[in-house]
C-alpha cells in the first residue's frame, strides 16, 4: 500500500485533508525489519510512531512484578506509539517482528516542525480518547514542577446521576402536593409553594453537581492522587508513589460494563495501603497510564543505581573520591551488544 493510502487508514490521520496528508507522507519514512528485529524496546523513547504495513509484530510486556508477558499482535495498519509522537511518552511495550516487517514511521521532531508550519492539522488529528483525555490534563500549582499531570478522572456519570434523585424525588413530591391543593381551592399559598418546590431541590441538585466536581482521581508522573471533599463537612486527601504501587485489581459488575466504569484497587507498600477509587470511568485506560509511568520510573532507577554502581567502582580503582565523571569503564557485553545492534529506534 502506497505510503498516503496507510496514513489514511490510520484512525489518527484519517480526518486530514488530501494536501496535510500529503504534507505527512513526506515527513514519513519507510523501514524493513528482519524476523526477530525489535521496533522498539519497552520504556524507550523513540519518540516514534511505526504503522505497521506488511508482516506482523507481537507486543511484549513487563508488568509490575517484573515478568514479561504477551499483550497483543500487530498486523497491517497496526501501529504503536501514538503517545510517544503526540506527547513524547517512553514505549509502552517491546515490539518484536514475527516475521519480516514493513512499516510506515514517523518521527516526533519531523512531525512537530510539520505543526508549527501547517498548524491546521492539529485540529484534524483524531487521537484516541485516552490521549485525548490525557492531552486535556490540567495542571495544578501544588505538583511539583517536575511532576506532570497525566490523567484527571472524575467519579462516572451515573455516581451524580444517583445522588440526583432524593431532589428530583422532592420536587415531583412537592409538585404532586401543590396540584392536590389547588385541586381543592387552596390557593393562598400556591406562590411560596412554588418558590419552595423550586428552591429546595434546585438547592440540593446543585449541592450534589459540585459536590461531584470537587471530587477527582489524578495520575501524576510521581504519585496518584484522590481528593475526596464534601462541601462545608471534610475533605481527605490520599496519595501513594507511583514506585510504591504492588499490584492493580479491577472489578465491574454488570452496568459497569455496559456503560463502561469499575472499581480499581491499588496495592500499595506506602503508608495509605489500599486506595479505592470507585465508579471510575475505563479503569484500563487508567492501568495503562499506570503500568507505563511505573515500569518507566523503575527502568530509571535501575539505570540510577547501576551509574551509583559504576561511580563507585571507579572511585576504588582510581583511589580518589574526585568527580568520576570523566573516567570510562569499559562496557559489558550484553551492553556492547545492545548498542551496536542498532536494530530499533
Amino acid at each position: 500500500m502506497d505510503t498516503i493510502a496507510r496514513l489514511k487508514n490510520v484512525r489518527l490521520f484519517s480526518s486530514l485533508t488530501p494536501d496535510n496528508l500529503a504534507r505527512l507522507a513526506e515527513v514519513a519514512i519507510r523501514r524493513s525489519y528482519p524476523k526477530g528485529g525489535l521496533l522498539c524496546r519497552q520504556d524507550d523513547f523513540g519518540k516514534t510512531l511505526h504503522i505497521i504495513d506488511s508482516g506482523e509484530a507481537v507486543l511484549r510486556q513487563t508488568d509490575l512484578r517484573g515478568l514479561e508477558r504477551p499483550v497483543g499482535y500487530l498486523r497491517d495498519g497496526d501501529f504503536v506509539g501514538d503517545d510517544a509522537l503526540l506527547m513524547g511518552d517512553a514505549y509502552g511495550s517491546c515490539v518484536q517482528a514475527t516475521s519480516d516487517v514493513q512499516v510506515v514511521s514517523i518521527r516526533k521532531d519531523d512531525f512537530d516542525r510539520l505543526l508549527e508550519k501547517h498548524p491546521q492539522i492539529q485540529g484534524q488529528l483524531r487521537p484516541r480518547r485516552l490521549l485525548r483525555e490525557r492531552l486535556k490534563a490540567p495542571t495544578f500549582p501544588w505538583l511539583e514542577p517536575d511532576e506532570p499531570p497525566l490523567l484527571l478522572r472524575r467519579r462516572h456519570w451515573l455516581s451524580l446521576a444517583s445522588s440526583l434523585l432524593t431532589p428530583l424525588f422532592m420536587m415531583l413530591l412537592f409538585s404532586a402536593a401543590l396540584w392536590l391543593l389547588s385541586r381543592v381551592g387552596v390557593t393562598r399559598i400556591t406562590v411560596p409553594a412554588l418558590l419552595l418546590v423550586a428552591l429546595l431541590p434546585a438547592g440540593m441538585a446543585l449541592w450534589h453537581i459540585v459536590d461531584w466536581r470537587n471530587d477527582f482521581y489524578l495520575v501524576t508522573g510521581k504519585r496518584i492522587l484522590h481528593e475526596e471533599k464534601v462541601i462545608l463537612f471534610r475533605e481527605n486527601w490520599e496519595e501513594a508513589p507511583l514506585t510504591k504501587i504492588q499490584t492493580i485489581d479491577i472489578t465491574r459488575d454488570l452496568i459497569g460494563t455496559l456503560l463502561n466504569f469499575g472499581k480499581m484497587q491499588i496495592r500499595t507498600a506506602s503508608a495509605v495501603g489500599v486506595m479505592v477509587l470507585d465508579y471510575l470511568p475505563d479503569p484500563e485506560g487508567m492501568q495503562e497510564v499506570i503500568f507505563k509511568r511505573v515500569a518507566y520510573l523503575r527502568s530509571r532507577m535501575q539505570e540510577q543505581e547501576k551509574e551509583d554502581i559504576r561511580r563507585e567502582l571507579v572511585r576504588q580503582i582510581s583511589g580518589s573520591d574526585e568527580d568520576p565523571s570523566e573516567v570510562i569503564l569499559p562496557l559489558l557485553p550484553q551492553e556492547s551488544a545492545k548498542r551496536s545492534s542498532g536494530i530499533y529506534a
